[in-house]
């Protein structure tokens, strides 16, 4: 209760602070014979206030979920510790670069980096890409954001696009549009790059981040979707499929290795929506998704069975459905609410306490969801905001002889409260 006032009083001491959207372009700036360059960005300075620690990363500018409770001897939370920071490394830039013709196509190439690398010495490659814009057909090759976010992304004041209860993962990848009337094709093939897939380290077999698990697979992550647009309604479906190989080869006792390509083969499925009239828009995304762990989102795979003599293994993979929406009105003065929803749903098969190992992020979470109120003004070039954030996860025991189903769960929150004020140029 105590946690909750705190919180009350920092959401009404932001009520002052609001938001808006980028102000206009700047008009193109011409580099040569039928080429030109839009520079972009922003500067932003964001602070943001925790009652409890919380997976995150960024140095905390993104709010994952909330820790478990973890009680010292005395029994007291160690885990419910209040945390700020005032943080100005979203600031980010960018340029579009169109021009000349290319294979009869509108040629274009953008790239965007910020300082959200770690801390403010590190620049993070967000964006680089090239682009082939024919009448009913694009070609896009580069770093993007991976297609399963969807056509409709939150409108909120973080910048994490509300992970975990939506995609939040950038990649390389070649992405082909076709678009006929009201409707349009997208087929992708994606491979990471920034946001890796989890799998045994090579030495000590617990769980890592790694790249090489995608690439020996040798088969990139495969994308399609449809997409339908009539008026101010937007709708659209997606799929998705994976291969990972988690291990090159086994090892018995650190001596013998025998060679392995086992691999773990996961799929999703998503649908999207977003309604605009006026000043009003509601949007939303749904997904049911297997080991979904590099998107920033809760889940992975398990090892299945153990050969005690090769060391060879197999795996399942767990399952989540995810969902949210967002509704907005107002143009100067805007009003926002986000809300969202994940359930873990376990994994494919049984699993035995003996040879179990997960690969992935918080298999103990049954469930968690996220309130989140804002509003937001607009002024010239300048966009103020305001943003409370109710996280809660329920953490439980995992039950192997139930597909890995928590149960016994317990709830913990976290209340945030978020302020930030951005110059659009």
């Amino acid at each position: 209760m105590r946690s909750f006032y705190l919180f009350a009083v920092m959401c009404l001491s932001g009520l002052n602070l609001l938001a808006q959207e980028p102000a206009s372009s700047l008009q193109p700036v011409k580099l040569g014979e039928n080429v030109t360059v839009k520079f972009g960005g922003f500067a932003r300075v964001d602070y943001f206030a925790d009652t409890r620690k919380g997976k995150e990363s960024v140095d905390g500018l993104f709010y994952i979920w909330p820790e478990p409770v973890k009680p010292d001897a005395t029994g007291k939370d160690l885990n419910e510790k209040g945390n700020q920071n005032l943080s100005a490394t979203p600031t980010r830039f960018t340029a579009l670069f169109a021009g000349p013709e290319a294979l009869k196509a509108k040629a274009s190439a953008y790239f965007e980096f910020d300082f959200t690398g770690g801390n403010s010495n590190y620049l993070l490659f967000r964006q680089g890409w090239v682009k082939l814009d024919w009448a009913k057909t694009s070609l896009q090759i580069g770093r993007t954001w991976h297609p399963l976010q969807g056509a409709v992304t939150p409108s909120t004041v973080s910048l994490n696009f509300e992970a975990p209860f939506n995609v939040f993962c950038r990649g390389e990848q070649v992405r082909f549009t076709y678009k006929t009337g009201k409707v349009s094709f997208l087929a992708a093939t994606f491979f990471q790059s920034g946001h890796a897939s989890f799998g045994p380290n090579v030495i000590t077999g617990e769980s890592e981040q790694s790249l090489r698990f995608m690439r020996n697979s040798m088969q990139p992550d495969l994308n399609f979707q449809v997409h339908y647009s009539m008026g101010g309604f937007t709708t659209g479906i997606m799929t998705e499929y994976k291969s990972l190989q988690p291990r090159e080869y086994t090892s018995v006792d650190n001596v013998v290795n025998y060679s392995t390509n086992e691999k773990i083969n996961t799929y999703a499925l998503g649908a999207f929506g977003q309604y605009k009239k006026g000043l009003f828009t509601i949007k939303g995304n749904a997904i049911y998704g297997q080991n979904l762990s590099e998107m920033t989102m809760q889940g992975g795979y398990a090892r299945l069975t153990l050969n005690t003599e090769t060391g060879y293994e197999t795996y399942t993979p767990s399952s989540a459905l995810t969902s949210w929406i967002n509704i907005l009105y107002g143009e100067k003065v805007r009003a926002g609410f986000f809300g969202g929803f994940q359930k873990n749903l376990g994994f494919k098969d049984n699993l035995n306490s003996i040879v179990y190992k997960f690969y992935g992020r918080s298999d103990n979470i049954s469930s968690m969801y996220r309130l989140a109120p804002s509003i937001s003004y607009f002024t010239g070039r300048m966009v103020f905001q305001a943003e409370g954030e109710i996280t809660t996860a329920n953490y439980g025991k995992v039950d192997l002889t139930d597909n890995g189903r928590v149960k016994e769960t317990k709830a913990v929150t976290n209340y945030r409260m978020y302020l930030s004020v951005s110059y659009f140029f």
